[in-house]
């Protein structure tokens, strides 16, 4: 598996949360955002432009990993948001748009890196009907395995027990269709100053 993502700009946070053992919980708010915004890429990258480099992309690098043996793990934006931030379209984001994206060159080696917690900033509940079809569909190499709290405008990265998604409920769904590979730690909260950050990464795997 390679993971790979088509987002030139990064991620995107605001000021962070403040949650339980004084823990900083990464944050993404709209409105925060908006009042705040960084300096645009120059010159912008439209929609239109956007979707041409990536069927470009896909075209190009797809039948060569197919025949490496390789399978592409496209990772969604973060804050999933479908409209340009920093001047940039993003494509990356919505189930449709990677319904778009799998149908450019469709292949069991186009596949997408899930990333359960952007999908949940974007879906909230509907995280689950989005895990069901992706697996069933084979289109899932491996999972970041993520809980937030809240979803767009506002959203919180929080430890994995705290958040909105059952993640027994995920796995389970993960597992009923056909998904066995890997899940890992993504984000998890930073402790204050002098404590690791190893410890929230020791606790998301614990559980």
């Amino acid at each position: 598996h390679l993971g790979w993502n088509f987002k030139p700009m990064g991620n995107f946070r605001t000021t962070s949360d403040i949650g339980r053992g004084g823990a900083q919980f990464s944050t993404f708010d709209y409105a925060e955002f908006a009042r705040n915004r960084p300096k645009p890429y120059t010159p912008p990258v439209s929609e239109a432009e956007m979707w041409e480099r990536m069927e470009k992309f896909v075209k190009s690098v797809i039948p060569v990993a197919e025949k490496a043996g390789v399978r592409m793990a496209l990772h969604p934006d973060d804050p999933p948001v479908p409209e340009p931030l920093g001047g940039v379209a993003q494509i990356c984001s919505t189930l449709e748009q990677f319904r778009r994206i799998f149908a450019i060159h469709p292949s069991p080696h186009h596949t997408m890196l899930f990333c359960q917690g952007c999908m949940t900033e974007l879906l909230g509940q509907g995280v689950y009907d989005a895990i069901a079809e992706m697996a069933r569909a084979r289109k899932i190499a491996w999972v970041h395995f993520r809980n937030v709290r809240g979803q767009l405008p506002r959203f919180a990265e929080v430890f994995i027990d705290e958040g909105d998604i059952d993640m027994r409920r995920a796995m389970e769904i993960y597992r009923d269709n056909g998904f066995n590979g890997p899940y890992m730690m993504d984000h998890t909260p930073h402790f204050p100053s002098g404590r690791s950050d190893w410890l929230g990464k020791a606790y998301a795997n614990g559980y």
